[in-house]
């Protein structure tokens, strides 16, 4: 049944509804697809393979206004994973990182520009503040597929966050 998809509405369906643009450079599994509502016909264009558009994208000045980039989460020995889950080299994942960096610092679109690299997970930090378990509300009362009937009624640890961007002060 995780086949068939997360039905909730996302933010792919709220930019697309206020007129803006959005884009998903994959390189090998768009792991978006998770949610049904990307599924959608109407999407499909926005579906790129990051080895054939991203750079030239950037490049010409024609990223989307919010553009998602997936990691390659296959390895093999050709083309290594970019994801930097174990057992995959970390390596190749930052190098992943700064081609994503140095693309768009020489991209025209630049100075509008706010580079957002997030984690899934806090790869073991430690956290010196414990994350809410207790009245966390689910934000849509939709509770995800079966087997997993995931009730979105909780909060994980806290994830590593960089933003880079022209617009914020060095050292911030």
């Amino acid at each position: 049944k995780l086949a068939l998809g997360f039905p909730q509405r996302t933010m792919f369906d709220n930019i697309d509804d206020a007129g803006l643009s959005f884009g998903i450079y994959y390189q090998n599994i768009p792991a978006v697809l998770f949610y049904r509502n990307l599924r959608k016909l109407k999407y499909i264009n926005k579906f790129h393979s990051y080895d054939l558009s991203f750079k030239a994208h950037a490049s010409s000045g024609n990223l989307p206004n919010y553009t998602v980039i997936e990691q390659r989460y296959m390895d093999s020995k050709n083309r290594p994973a970019t994801d930097d889950h174990p057992s995959h080299d970390v390596y190749q994942g930052q190098m992943f990182i700064k081609d994503i960096y140095e693309t768009l610092r020489a991209s025209p679109q630049w100075n509008e520009t706010l580079l957002i690299i997030t984690y899934d997970e806090h790869g073991g930090f430690f956290d010196h503040v414990p994350t809410p378990v207790n009245g966390v509300p689910n934000p849509d009362g939709i509770i995800s597929p079966s087997p997993m009937n995931f009730k979105f009624d909780r909060l994980g640890v806290r994830v590593p966050t960089i933003m880079v961007s022209p617009w914020i002060e060095k050292g911030t």
